[in-house]
């Protein structure tokens, strides 16, 4: 499954384009909410309908410690490693799949790491890999082969493990 986690028109629109690689991550899911506490509903809700070894992509804009919407207007969903990692613990129980977090980051301790660190914290998802970049990511980047995301160089892998 592929969430879409901004009001982003330009990364909504490049996740719906048949050039964006989406397709390999189906279904394609929009948060179509209105404030932070109905996003986030939404976004528990389509957590839930992910099956126990369904690669997990999350995209949207992002740095080292939060995921969402790029600015601070008060529509603006945003979510931090903790807040993600909360949600994500509400995933199908025995969840195995591997979570990609496409968004920018500024350092190697970018979201991914940051939300490992969070997931281990809370004693969730044990086992599981989640990817991240340590870089910039261009709207327009494609999404990668979930079945490649070990083998990706642009890709970090970090796996929770309590």
């Amino acid at each position: 499954m592929l969430i879409v986690l901004t009001r982003d028109a330009k990364i909504m629109a490049w996740a719906a384009s048949p050039d964006s690689g989406a397709e390999a991550w189906p279904p394609l899911k929009q948060l179509s909410a209105g404030d932070q506490r109905d996003a986030s509903q939404q976004l528990s809700t389509l957590l839930k309908l992910v099956k126990p070894h369904e690669p997990l992509c999350i995209t949207g804009h992002g740095n080292d410690h939060e995921v969402g919407d790029e600015g601070r207007k008060r529509a603006d969903w945003t979510w931090t490693s903790p807040q993600l990692a909360e949600l994500l613990g509400g995933l199908v129980d025995g969840y195995k799949g591997p979570i990609l977090t496409e968004v920018c980051s500024n350092t190697l301790t970018d979201f991914s790491a940051n939300l490992v660190l969070a997931l281990q914290k809370l004693k969730r998802l044990n086992g599981v890999w989640v990817y991240g970049y340590g870089k910039s990511v261009d709207v327009t980047h494609p999404f990668p082969d979930p079945s490649k995301l070990d083998t990706n160089r642009e890709l970090t892998g970090k796996q929770v493990n309590f």
